[in-house]
């Protein structure tokens, strides 16, 4: 395989020329890889074989993997942004989104009516130049199976430290003389609890613009635990000073934390004195605020036994395993499953995103029953089983449980890496 050709995402690029004379399909000369396999565009030209199709004529792109592997049993699963690019400034691209399952069989999907052609032709709206348009497919794929052999090692969490007392927050709250939405910390665990900060600014749209200010709260975050329970906890919330000579701002309240109850300031701080260089809280340089927040919490009552820490009810054996996700992987996508696990009646498992696209096992080829079953057994081990980020090719190094990597991955910075 070609040095980089492993690599998770790509974004493929292809200039149709002569495009007003479009007859025939069209494929991208040169081949991308992404996780090994090639991928390539296809463009589409109208269909004019009926009425119907000549009055309503839309162009269509597809992407396609060809697979020229050496294996015809291979699958992938991928996720694809398509868009036809602006030829003006002032133009959007016009963009689709997919996921498709790619296998050996079925190996190219997209959209046929993907633009009207009266539209795309017409040079006004800003998509063809000289006669040609620019079309880009952004990829991210899986794992593919089928191919060779993708086992991973991970490590099960050291959970004696998640049900320490007290945890410490530090949020660094980006491009803040422009934040107009609510934006949120990564989880810290205390007391085997998730706890999140979140900082929006308040009254942004009220009359009397002097009434503007940062709010910041704190949420435990726990969507796996019943909704009967409860933790009281003392939280101490600090505004660090950017300058030499400025105090550190705090609060400080005592309160019960339950289920979706979201607690704090309307105002930790007026916005103008915050934003105002001289009182030495925003760092000018980077446009950056950060904040500390100190979290003591009780024991928490009514939460699931399930969701006690493990190292508890190992009665104080402390050790790490290790674990191969050879058997812990879905077959398909050979990621560690999110969401929730199933298998057929001979036992293979796969994860619910991928079980949905086919009608057999694709180990033992048995068919899969109007009932689907769940392995709850997996589903437990993969709550304490730490996972890495999707983009740690990207340079990411977060590994956690899969609950807060679903919510860290919506958010990772990495995803935006070249």
């Amino acid at each position: 395989m070609m040095a980089g050709t492993g690599k998770p995402d790509a974004t493929l690029t292809y200039r149709v020329h002569n495009i007003s004379g479009l007859k025939m399909q069209l494929v991208s000369p040169q081949p991308t890889y992404v996780r090994g396999l090639p991928w390539r565009i296809i463009v589409e030209p109208p269909k004019r074989r009926t009425t119907y199709e000549r009055n309503n004529m839309y162009l269509g792109i597809y992407l396609t993997c060809d697979g020229e592997t050496g294996s015809s049993n291979w699958i992938c699963k991928a996720a694809a942004k398509s868009r036809i690019m602006p030829q003006q400034r002032s133009v959007k691209a016009i963009s689709r989104q997919f996921t498709h399952i790619y296998e050996s069989r079925s190996s190219n999907l997209g959209t046929r009516q993907f633009v009207s052609w009266p539209y795309l032709m017409n040079p006004a709206n800003g998509y063809i130049k000289a006669d040609y348009i620019d079309v880009e497919i952004d990829v991210k794929a899986y794992l593919p199976y089928g191919l060779r052999s993708h086992l991973k090692e991970v490590k099960m969490i050291n959970l004696d430290g998640a049900q320490r007392p007290t945890g410490t927050l530090s949020f660094k709250v980006q491009n803040i003389s422009s934040l107009r939405n609510k934006v949120e910390s990564e989880p810290v665990f205390v007391r085997n609890l998730p706890w999140r900060v979140y900082v929006e600014p308040k009254n942004i749209f009220a009359d009397d613009k002097s009434t503007m200010s940062l709010g910041v709260y704190i949420q435990c975050v726990e969507e796996s635990t019943s909704q009967n329970w409860s933790c009281k906890a003392t939280v101490i919330m600090q505004l660090l000073p950017q300058k030499p000579g400025t105090g550190i701002h705090a609060l400080e309240f005592s309160e019960t934390f339950k289920s979706g109850k979201q607690i704090g300031y309307d105002s930790l701080m007026n916005w103008w004195a915050l934003v105002d260089p001289s009182t030495g809280y925003v760092n000018i340089k980077d446009d950056f605020v950060e904040l500390k927040v100190v979290v003591t919490a009780n024991n928490p009552t009514g939460v699931r036994k399930g969701n006690q820490s493990m190292e508890a009810r190992r009665k104080g054996t402390k050790q790490v395993a290790t674990l191969s996700t050879e058997h812990l992987c879905c077959p398909i996508c050979l990621d560690l499953p999110i969401n929730e696990v199933y298998q057929c009646r001979n036992g293979h498992t796969i994860c619910d995103d991928c079980i949905s696209s086919l009608t057999h096992c694709p180990q033992c080829r048995v068919r899969f029953e109007d009932s689907r079953i769940r392995n709850r057994a997996l589903e437990a081990m993969l709550d304490i089983v730490e996972i890495e980020c999707s983009y740690r090719d990207k340079g990411c190094d977060v590994k956690t449980t899969r609950n807060p990597l679903l919510i860290h991955e919506r958010e990772c910075v990495y995803q935006y890496a070249i």
